[in-house]
């Protein structure tokens, strides 16, 4: 799991935490959630949640469920779209992307993409990505990405990459990071 936290004196700075566990009993299961907030009263702070398991009877099934909720008077102001895509070759592989934009003043103020995929030679072992720009007055305000790999030789191991670059930092940034 990590977390980080710019401090809330700027609205566009932002507060984002990310766990996953691996079920004990069953390495192939995992719940997976996800949550973001922009600081600030403006309408473009909103709270996401992200959840994904996979059944227990049968590891290549998997429910997914996911909600996001903008904090104001217009629920319309965002449009969201994913997908999901069983590889035919190998059904416990799977390939999951969605996006979202607000379409409030800018509609390419925010840009979400996220994508996993399980390794094909080792169901329980996946990569993941994500990547999140803000697309405002300063495309380069924020810039996020991270990766973790289950390691092979134990599959309820994961490595964890992350990194964070921005150019208009908030005053007096706090960065929390732990694995």
């Amino acid at each position: 799991s990590y977390s980080t936290v710019l401090v809330d004196d700027n609205p566009l700075c932002y507060q984002l935490s990310y766990s996953t566990v691996l079920a004990h009993d069953n390495p192939t299961r995992y719940p997976l959630s996800y949550s973001t907030v922009l600081a600030g009263d403006i309408p473009t702070r909103y709270p996401l949640s992200y959840s994904t398991v996979l059944v227990d009877d049968n590891p290549t099934c998997y429910q997914l469920s996911y909600s996001t909720v903008l904090a104001n008077d217009n629920p319309t102001r965002y449009r969201l779209s994913y997908s999901t895509v069983l590889v035919d070759d190998n059904p416990t592989c799977y390939r999951l992307s969605y996006s979202t934009v607000l379409a409030h003043d800018n509609p390419t103020r925010y840009r979400l993409s996220y994508s996993t995929v399980l390794v094909d030679d080792n169901p329980t072992c996946y990569q993941l990505s994500y990547s999140t720009v803000l697309a405002h007055d300063n495309p380069t305000r924020y810039r996020l990405s991270y990766s973790t790999v289950l390691v092979d030789d134990n599959p309820t191991r994961y490595q964890l990459s992350y990194s964070t670059a921005t150019k208009r930092q908030c005053s007096n940034p706090t960065l929390r990071f732990t694995v």
